[in-house]
């Protein structure tokens, strides 16, 4: 990953974000990156601090938008997001207009999730032997419920009839 920073007198300030499910600790003058100077600059995209929401008795106004608590209120019900109940109304405006901002990469029904037409996926397999595995059998609901999803799915238009079936795997459920 490459980054663009202001570095003076060799040092700069920069945000790490780990990843990884599992606390990093980094010891000390551990060194995690390598500053190198710029020799060709194509384009770049500045960052810059949102202002937040300011309290200003009961009524509180975003400055940079015109998103107004009641727009991200009516936004907060029409996609029926749940915010935890322990952050501040401040955060969770701020929580509001940034999911508001990104609204396109959610989708409330298999139905809003779109093909991407200009990738298809080609698998290059290691051998052309013919792989069936048989199904597990499933409890009475969990297969009422594999069968559910499979159905939408199927009117979603996000899986299709396959020509041939020589390749399977057997699916299982996970409870959220």
């Amino acid at each position: 990953m490459t980054s663009l920073s202001n570095c003076q007198n060799g040092k700069t300030v920069c945000t790490v974000l780990n990843y990884n499910p599992k606390t990093l600790v980094l010891k000390k003058w551990f060194k995690i990156a390598t500053a190198e100077s710029l020799n060709t600059l194509q384009s770049y995209i500045p960052y810059v601090k949102k202002k937040t929401f300011s309290s200003v008795a009961t009524a509180s106004v975003r400055v940079d938008e015109a998103d107004t608590r009641a727009d991200l209120d009516k936004f907060l019900e029409e996609y029926k997001f749940q915010i935890n109940k322990e952050i501040t109304e401040e955060q969770k405006y701020e929580l509001l207009t940034l999911l508001r901002q990104y609204k396109d990469v959610f989708a409330r029904s298999l139905k809003e999730i779109k093909q991407y037409s200009y990738y298809e996926l080609r698998l290059d397999m290691l051998s052309d032997r013919k792989v069936f595995r048989r199904q597990f059998r499933l409890h009475p609901d969990d297969a009422k419920e594999a069968q559910r999803q499979i159905d939408e799915m199927y009117q979603a238009d996000v899986i299709k009839d396959a020509p041939t079936a020589d390749y399977n795997d057997p699916i299982f459920l996970v409870a959220k």
